[in-house]
């Protein structure tokens, strides 16, 4: 079940419906990051029971989680598609496309304003709970933290992916006396600031896992979000090929990362929610 074959089949299924100028923005960006999460998360869904719910808050574009609602899951989408309202040329594409995808793959979705709202989900109703790419962008990420506790199941996976605050790039951009943070200062103090507040360290983000009660299954630190080619117009091609200067400086760094793994640009960790959750420390 879940073999890779299977799932890169999904996995284009998913692709095949975006518009030609959203894979050549949006998805081609994020071809091997797409590849690395189902590489590494397909041993947790095949412990999962037939049907079993799953819940992506933050969806966005929900990729990956359509990829499970194809493969017979039943699958949940949190988030208010703010940012892709079409005044923001989102490179992912329009919320309304999604909309119609969702439905298209049988994926329930809720619109919910997670800093003033519960998820629309009972307790406990969870197999499976992910934020790919959502902690750094909240101000308060603790409620984030508490949802996901709230809606799993005992014995459910929690799957969370952010930025390395302590990755390469960063402590490159420290030592020429650059901001590590990725978003620039008139961004931030913007109207509409959709950015990061803060990346954790690996070291911190497995803590934060431990102290809410977590057993950590899996910590991995990966560069397969950089792994890309960028082209003119804001247009990527997938995976790294040496056609300009950037991409052979890009080239050097992969390289760096490659032997070591601390200072990787992604973390993803998988907790799984004790049986008894009564041994949960975060308050």
């Amino acid at each position: 079940m879940f073999e890779p074959e299977e799932l890169l089949e999904s996995l284009n299924r998913v692709i095949a419906t975006f518009p030609e100028s959203v894979v050549e923005r949006g998805i081609n960006r994020n071809w091997c990051h797409f590849l690395f999460l189902l590489k590494e998360l397909a041993p947790f869904w095949r412990q999962l029971p037939e049907a079993a719910q799953v819940c992506d808050i933050g969806a966005g574009a929900a990729v990956v989680p359509l990829v499970l609602a194809h493969l017979g899951f039943r699958v949940n989408l949190i988030d208010q598609w703010s940012e892709y309202e079409r005044g923001f040329d989102n490179q992912m594409g329009t919320a309304d496309d999604f909309y119609a995808r969702f439905r298209q793959f049988g994926a329930n979705f809720h619109s919910c304003d997670l800093l003033t709202e519960r998820v629309p989900l009972a307790d406990e109703s969870q197999d499976l709970v992910s934020a790919f790419a959502v902690l750094e962008h909240l101000p308060r990420p603790r409620i984030l933290l508490d949802e996901m506790w709230r809606l799993l199941k005992p014995g459910g996976f929690a799957v969370v992916t952010v930025p390395n605050g302590a990755n390469l790039r960063n402590r490159i951009g420290l030592l020429l006396g650059q901001s590590p943070h990725p978003d620039h200062w008139e961004i931030f103090y913007s109207h509409t600031f959709f950015g990061h507040y803060r990346e954790p360290t690996a070291r911190e983000l497995r803590e934060i896992f431990e102290h809410v009660g977590y057993e950590i299954q899996v910590f991995r630190t990966s560069n397969s979000s950089q792994t890309n080619t960028i082209r003119a117009n804001g247009k990527w091609s997938r995976g790294w090929k040496p056609t300009s200067f950037r991409q052979l400086i890009r080239g050097l760094y992969l390289l760096v990362v490659a032997v070591r793994p601390s200072l990787r640009y992604d973390l993803l960790v998988v907790g799984r929610k004790p049986m008894n959750d009564g041994v949960r420390k975060f308050c």
